[in-house]
């Protein structure tokens, strides 16, 4: 089913990694959305900015050899949807919740 699973974010915009700590953060994510079932050909988006958190979900996606696409608010919600129904989404990453 569309947006059944998620999982929070948990890092800021203005992020600077090393290659070892974006290698546990992809790794950290990988994990998740494998337990979620991602896997080989699937397909994952976010309803998110291009920042560090999309880069990380997006490398940690193309680890299972998942699909990646994402769109930013700025696109608008028919923009958004439209995009999406085109990828024909079974995950999804929801924006990050403000603190």
């Amino acid at each position: 089913t569309p947006c059944e699973h998620s999982f929070p974010t948990r890092r800021s915009s203005d992020l600077s990694l090393t290659w070892e700590s974006l290698y546990q953060e992809v790794n950290a994510i990988s994990q998740t959305l494998k337990s979620m079932g991602v896997g080989p050909g699937d397909r994952v988006v976010a309803f998110a900015p291009s920042n560090a958190e999309a880069v990380i979900a997006c490398l940690a996606t193309a680890v299972l050899g998942g699909v990646w696409s994402s769109c930013p608010a700025e696109f608008g919600t028919n923009a958004v949807l439209e995009r999406f129904m085109q990828v024909c989404l079974p995950f999804a990453v929801p924006p990050p919740i403000a603190s």
